[in-house]
């Protein structure tokens, strides 16, 4: 492991800053970098910034149309007319698990497209897109004992509508997310 002294640091951080703010200041940064380097990008943003921009590029990268939020249908309409909802999740070594939130059951959709990036080997991030109809996702948030991500159980009582979230073990060994390899990958959603 490389020795850093308190100078490194500092230069480091300096220029994360920088390029932070370049990130932020221009919506589309990223866009024209290849996969691999966009999610790095990814990375240096907020859970709420960087599903945003994920969304922006898959939307752009496979002509699919931008749903507005008031239409309660996702985020998204495919080419074929599909209303989808995308989640984006961020593995790391430092948390190896996929954490999935957000999940309305009530929204009128035809699916979720779930991506998963996957930064344990630095080199090469590795992404995992799962597309699950309604029905599954819904199964899966059973199996997978989804609860409620906002509000407490005393509020929720009265609640019909209740954000639900669920985590995804990212590991090839793990027989849920075997099952998510085998029947929900889709190779075929441009990136």
């Amino acid at each position: 492991m490389p020795d850093y002294n308190q100078k490194d640091i500092q230069e480091v951080f300096a220029s994360y800053n920088r390029l932070r703010a370049a990130i932020h200041a221009n919506p589309r940064f990223g866009f024209d970098f290849d996969w691999d380097t966009f999610c790095k990008v990814l990375s240096m943003l907020s859970i709420r910034a960087r599903g945003s921009r994920l969304q922006n590029r898959i939307t752009e990268q496979n002509q699919y149309q931008s749903i507005p939020a008031n239409l309660n249908r996702g985020d998204i309409k495919t080419l074929d007319g599909k209303y989808v909802e995308l989640k984006c999740s961020i593995v790391t070594a430092a948390n190896d698990v996929a954490t999935i939130r957000g999940i309305r059951p009530w929204q009128k959709l035809d699916a979720h497209l779930i991506v998963i990036i996957d930064f344990r080997n630095e080199d090469k991030p590795e992404t995992y897109c799962f597309w699950l109809n309604k029905t599954e996702i819904e199964e899966e948030c059973r199996t997978l004992k989804a609860g409620a991500v906002s509000g407490t159980k005393v509020a929720n009582r009265a609640n019909t509508n209740i954000l639900l979230g669920f985590n995804l073990n990212v590991d090839k060994e793990d027989a849920h997310f075997k099952r998510w390899l085998k029947r929900y990958l889709r190779k075929n959603i441009l990136l």
